[in-house]
């Protein structure tokens, strides 16, 4: 609003003490200024959008390499507890396997424990990671609707003299 007055106000100043000739020099002055600013806001703009668009793409891969890492876990505890629920039966055949002894099924209980412990790390770590992801998203959608108001604003103020 302020910048508005002031150019109005340099026009009435610049009409009555100066030619048609200065007029139109300071409205191109003024048109190449605008020019000027918004380029400056749409490259710190393009760098933010793509300091973003790095960010989301590490968390994505990071995202992913847990998403492994959870399903190796997963797989692991399975096959423990298969382990451990075929010697509990009483149909086990001697050919396939053997009985496990008391230490071992202790030994295969505190290393379920431990896989769990991992497994809520890993969930956890993979829901913060989703977090951060999606505030990513919303900082990119911010971006691109800055750049697009700014491209609004540039188009709504060239100024065309023939």
């Amino acid at each position: 609003m302020e910048k508005e007055s002031t150019l109005k106000d340099n026009i009435v100043e610049i009409s009555t003490h100066g030619s048609r000739y200065n007029i139109i020099r300071f409205l191109q002055a003024v048109a190449q200024y605008n020019r000027t600013t918004y380029t400056g806001d749409i490259n710190e703009l393009d760098v933010k959008m793509n300091l973003i668009l790095n960010y989301k793409n590490r968390f994505e891969s990071k995202l992913k390499l847990n998403l492994r890492l959870l399903n190796a876990e997963k797989r692991k505890l399975k096959k423990l507890n298969n382990m451990l629920n075929r010697s509990d039966s009483k149909k086990t055949s001697k050919k396939r396997i053997t009985k496990l002894t008391k230490l071992q099924k202790e030994n295969i209980m505190q290393e379920i424990g431990i896989n769990n412990q991992k497994l809520s790390l890993l969930l956890e770590e993979i829901n913060n990671i989703t977090k951060i992801h999606e505030l990513l998203d919303d900082m990119n959608f911010e971006n691109k609707e800055k750049l697009s108001n700014i491209k609004r604003e540039m188009e709504r103020s060239r100024i065309e003299i023939r």
